[in-house]
C-alpha cells in the first residue's frame, strides 16, 4: 500500500496510526511501515526500501524522486491512497 500525504507532518501522524493500530490488529505480526518525506537521505530510504515494507507513506516530491530514481515502482503495489487531495494539488499549482 502507498499513501501520499501533503505534508511531513500529515506523513508521520498517519504512519504512526498504523504501528499503533497494528499492535492491536495483527498481534504477533510486525506490519512494516516506511515514512519517505523530504530531507531524510537517500541512503535511509534504500535501506527502508530494501527491508520490503508493507506500507509506504510520503510526501508527493519523495514519492516522485523515489520513482524517477528507479529505488521504488508501482508494480507491488495493491492499495493507492491520496490524504488530503485538495491540499496536495493546491500546493503544487
Amino acid at each position: 500500500m502507498v499513501v501520499v500525504c501533503h505534508s511531513r507532518k500529515k506523513t508521520e501522524e498517519i504512519a504512526e496510526h498504523f504501528r499503533t493500530f497494528s499492535k492491536y490488529l495483527f498481534k504477533g505480526f510486525h506490519l512494516n511501515v516506511a515514512v519517505f518525506c523530504g530531507g531524510y537521505s537517500i541512503k535511509k530510504d534504500d535501506k527502508l526500501l530494501r527491508d520490503k515494507p508493507h506500507i509506504v507513506v510520503g510526501t508527493l516530491g519523495k514519492i516522485m524522486m523515489l520513482l524517477q530514481r528507479k529505488s521504488f515502482s508501482f508494480l507491488e503495489v495493491t492499495r493507492f491512497v491520496v490524504t488530503h487531495f485538495e491540499e496536495l494539488i493546491g500546493s503544487k499549482g
